[in-house]
């Protein structure tokens, strides 16, 4: 997969996440198993994107393309920013699972 196949893949699947997260009360998530089910899918993809981005990022410095490396900074930047709110859901789910 190419440079931009990858952003674009990056774009719809952060998208998706979003609205994901659009939906959800993140202090008080309630979602069905198949929910936590695709919030734990979320993660796991943010992971590798990151990863993805990471090593796409050291490649750009590498050949001084210094508008891919904008670009993958700018990437890294949501997908942290992703992460962090869906991890965050996902230790509050955990807690309100373990309350009932």
């Amino acid at each position: 997969m190419d440079f931009e196949e990858r952003l674009d893949a990056y774009k719809n699947d952060s998208q998706l996440m979003l609205d994901f997260l659009t939906f959800i009360d993140a202090d008080n998530p309630r979602m069905s198993e198949a929910d936590a089910g695709d919030l734990n899918k979320f993660i796991d993809t943010v992971k590798k994107y990151i990863s993805d981005f990471e090593s796409l990022q050291a490649t750009a410095k590498a050949e001084s393309n210094s508008q891919r490396k904008s670009i993958c900074t700018s990437a890294l930047f949501v997908l942290a920013n992703l992460q962090s709110q869906l991890e965050h859901v996902k230790v509050k789910y955990e807690e309100n699972k373990n309350k009932k």
